[in-house]
Order: C-alpha cells, then structure tokens, then sequence
C-alpha cells in the first residue's frame, strides 16, 4: 500500500469568511485516503499561512516536500487546489514535478468532485486545467495591452512600474505573481476590510511590497486600489 500525506491550510480570513476550518479538511482528507486505498501517515496543518505564499516557504509545505524525499510518500491529498497552490499555474507545475517522480496527487473537491492524478479521469482533469491556463495567459497578455493603452489614453504615466507589471525594455509586462497580490487585496477591499486591516494582514502574512520592504500603510493601500479601478491593473476587478 502506497503511503500518503495530507496537507491542509486555512488563513484567519478563509475562517472569518468562508467557515473554512481546519477539522474539515483534514475529516475530508482521512475519508479520501480510504477511498483512494493507501496509509494516510500525517495530515499537515498550516494555519494562518496565506495561500499568496509558495508552498516551499510555508513551514508544513517544507514538512511535506521533506516527507516526499524522506519517507517515500507516494500520494498527496488536499482538499482543494487553492489549500496548496497559489494558482492553478502553481499547480500544475508541482503536479507534473511530482507526477515525473510517479507521485500522485489527490484533490478530493474539484468542482464538487474528487480527482486522483494516477487515474486516467484525473489526468485528463490536469490536461483540461493545462488548457485553461495557456488560455488565461493569453487573456492576461490581452488585458496588459489594453491596461497599457488605457494609461496612453488617459495621459498616465510611471517612472517605475506599478505593482502587477514588470519593466521589460520599454515596455510593461504583467507579473503574474504581483497580479495575484493585486487581486487579493482588491477581493479584501470588496469584502469590506478597511485599508488598516489590509495593510496589517499583508505585514502578518510576510507579503512584501513592490520595492522588497513589508512596512505597509493604509495609504498605500488606498492608492494601490485607487490605481486598480482607475488604470485597469487587473481587469477583473471592477466596481
């Protein structure tokens, strides 16, 4: 029998919010261990660990890339993609490591059903997901020309880069990890949290500015969302 480990992660907003504790995870991963058929060894607990951080620099995501070398474990169970990964991107990316070291990976709520990578329906869920994300790529290069043209339009212009945008040359292009922080801290802004509390969770979480330093202000916050709506950083985010 193959062994396994489970890894579960909640933020205190995913808590407050969403309801989404810890039990349930780790409940829902013992019950897929057994249904997948292999010797769940350790569920992982993360807590109060943002999801914007790499698996590799969470304290449990380092346990488990650990107990992957050390101890032979050939399966991983999460309850969902956005409990491990930052992005489906960062998904797969460490799906198809793994898979290259005939590890398997168990998601046991994908769209309300579970997966399991070494199976043919679960490899074929990857490949969809591979699919949607070289779309959502091309779709972020669309957005970054229009957001681009838009600060044209307007007569706007940065010395430096925003935050969400790389200088390459003469011209600015979409970082997609800045994206994601961007996005974050607009969902944050919508759900109500003030611009102190933004900033206090981003500190807490050990999630750095644009310039490297953590020392965030509710100005800046304000400024950033401002600039969000206002120059179409991210353009799924809208009033």
């Amino acid at each position: 029998m193959e062994l396994a480990i489970g890894y579960a992660r909640v933020s205190t907003n995913d808590q407050v919010r969403y309801g989404v504790s810890l039990p349930m995870q780790v409940e829902k991963i013992k019950r897929q261990a057994i249904v997948a058929d292999v010797e769940l060894i350790d569920v992982l607990v993360e807590e109060g660990v943002s999801g914007m951080k790499h698996l590799s620099q969470r304290p449990k995501g380092q346990q488990l890339l650990r107990a992957i070398k050390e101890n032979n474990v050939r399966h991983i169970i999460i309850w969902r993609i956005d409990r491990a990964f930052r992005n489906a991107s960062d998904a797969l990316k460490n799906i198809d490591t793994w898979s290259k070291q005939d590890i398997s990976v168990s998601i046991v709520d994908m769209g309300g059903a579970p997966i399991n990578t070494s199976t043919a329906t679960g490899k074929f869920m990857i490949s969809i997901m591979v699919a949607l994300a070289e779309m959502e790529r091309n779709l972020t290069a669309e957005r970054t020309s229009a957001a681009l043209r838009h600060i044209k339009e307007t007569g706007g212009a940065y010395t430096h880069p925003p935050l969400g945008f790389t200088r390459v040359g003469d011209e600015f292009i979409a970082n997609p990890n800045e994206q994601d922080l961007l996005r974050h801290m607009w969902e944050l802004h919508k759900s109500g949290c003030s611009y102190r509390k933004i900033a206090i969770q981003l500190k807490k979480n050990n999630i750095y500015s644009k310039r490297g330093g953590q020392n965030w202000h509710p100005y800046t916050i304000q400024t950033i969302i401002k600039r969000i709506n206002r120059d179409k950083l991210v353009p799924d985010c809208k009033d």
